[in-house]
């Protein structure tokens, strides 16, 4: 969020922020929207040789040109013919990304037979071997990328299974090469999403980080902010808020004075957080598992609705419920599954996302008065409602809450851009 008299700031690292965004909210279809770059066409059914927007944005960052060396054993077609129609995707595909860069990128193709030069260099690069047969030479299907610096960038091998995230993985390859110095990311979260200690559970018990963190340290310096912290760094580039609870005066103070000076910021609220529900220890059941936005709704022009999360018969997962000995398959209100008709095809962050799923998700509504625009990017069918929080907190009855089911007949705002103009929450 930024004031008019920080425009250009907020220009600069709007980009950023867009990607930050593309990250958190899919990681696996995060660019399959389809997009026609150059002159080449693209007459496959899903666009499957088209680069999206974002790549079209990375590639006009390079600099210096990048060498892209993709080493593939031609026999380890031969033996398995549906690997071959994959690694036909993956040389056509560095086709696009080598012309749609006009210059930025060079691709080499290499057969790396056994006991040759390409082979020892394959090897030295720590590219994963895979023996044709049982007891055969090593053969092999990965990606070096080096720049003009001598940095070096890995693909170990393709894996088939992975299609669905192909282009995301060229496009971070070839990102972390144009800009060797990763863009600064503060993190205040009340989550370990980097993992770490499991409170009462033992010694030893360890929390495994988060996907969506993970994905994060793949193309940011992700830098963590305390939670008592009284400041914000201004070297860092953007800042990502994670279900904020009991935010200390003189922290919620720093994030105010961050982007009253024009910083760009990411906030995520949540008026039920299964995920921290699910790591707490036992004796800690029951106790709260909320964030909002207090403080700082008023001067942000937007609120949270408490204690309460969208229910949508269009888009309820189906979930099994034991019954008389056997199990039954129910919708379950609270949890949804959107597809492109609950999305903003519109906005860039938003427009090439397919599916989202989401667990008790909370409201968002504008505030009278605002001098800020809310523009909804995820929302529900008007086949939804209100449910009170309490009743999918703890073993909730999907029977039950079916049955007391009256839709409102409109759609609810579940994630928003803010833009325009904000007051700061202390005058």
């Amino acid at each position: 969020m930024a004031t008019p008299s920080t425009e250009a700031r907020r220009l600069a690292t709007a980009g950023l922020a867009l990607v930050l965004a593309a990250v958190l909210f899919v990681a696996t279809n995060v660019f399959a929207f389809q997009a026609l770059k150059g002159a080449r066409l693209d007459l496959t059914d899903r666009g499957t040789y088209t680069l999206s927007p974002a790549t079209g944005a990375v590639l006009a960052m390079i600099g210096e040109p990048i060498t892209l060396r993709l080493y593939y054993s031609e026999r380890l077609g031969a033996e398995l013919p549906g690997l071959a129609a994959f690694a036909a995707r993956v040389r056509e595909l560095l086709r696009e990304y080598e012309s749609a860069a006009a210059g930025g990128i060079v691709l080499e193709i290499h057969d790396p037979r056994p006991f040759t030069d390409d082979e020892d260099r394959a090897v030295g690069y720590g590219l994963a071997g895979v023996p044709v047969e049982a007891g055969g030479e090593p053969a092999y299907f990965g990606l070096v990328g080096t720049n003009s610096v001598d940095d070096e960038e890995v693909i170990a091998f393709f894996q088939p299974d992975r299609d669905a995230e192909l282009e995301y993985e060229l496009t971070r390859t070839i990102l972390a090469l144009a800009t060797p110095i990763k863009a600064r990311i503060g993190l205040l979260s009340g989550l370990p999403l980097a993992g770490g200690m499991a409170p009462g559970q033992g010694p030893g018990a360890m929390l495994r980080p988060f996907a969506a963190y993970v994905r994060l340290t793949e193309l940011f310096d992700v830098r963590a902010i305390r939670p008592d912290a009284a400041a914000i760094d201004e070297d860092i580039d953007a800042l990502m808020v994670v279900h904020p609870r009991d935010l200390p005066a003189a922290t919620a103070y720093a994030v105010d004075q961050y982007l009253m000076a024009g910083g760009a910021a990411i906030v995520f609220v949540d008026p039920l957080s299964e995920a921290e529900a699910r790591r707490r220890p036992p004796q800690e059941l029951f106790a709260p598992s909320h964030s909002g936005l207090d403080g700082f709704a008023d001067s942000w022009g937007v609120s949270l609705l408490p204690d309460v999360v969208v229910g949508d018969a269009r888009a309820a997962a189906r979930v099994n419920v034991a019954a008389a000995g056997r199990y039954d398959t129910v919708d379950y209100l609270s949890w949804l599954r959107f597809d492109t008709d609950n999305l903003d095809r519109r906005d860039r962050i938003t427009a090439r996302l397919d599916r989202l799923n989401l667990a008790s998700a909370g409201v968002l509504e504008p505030i009278d008065g605002a001098t800020t625009a809310l523009t909804p990017l995820i929302w529900s069918s008007p086949e939804s409602m209100l449910i009170d929080a309490d009743a999918v907190r703890i073993n909730p009855d999907p029977r039950r809450l079916l049955a007391d089911f009256r839709p409102g007949g409109e759609s609810l705002t579940i994630a928003a851009r803010l833009t325009g103009p904000a007051a700061s929450a202390f005058p």
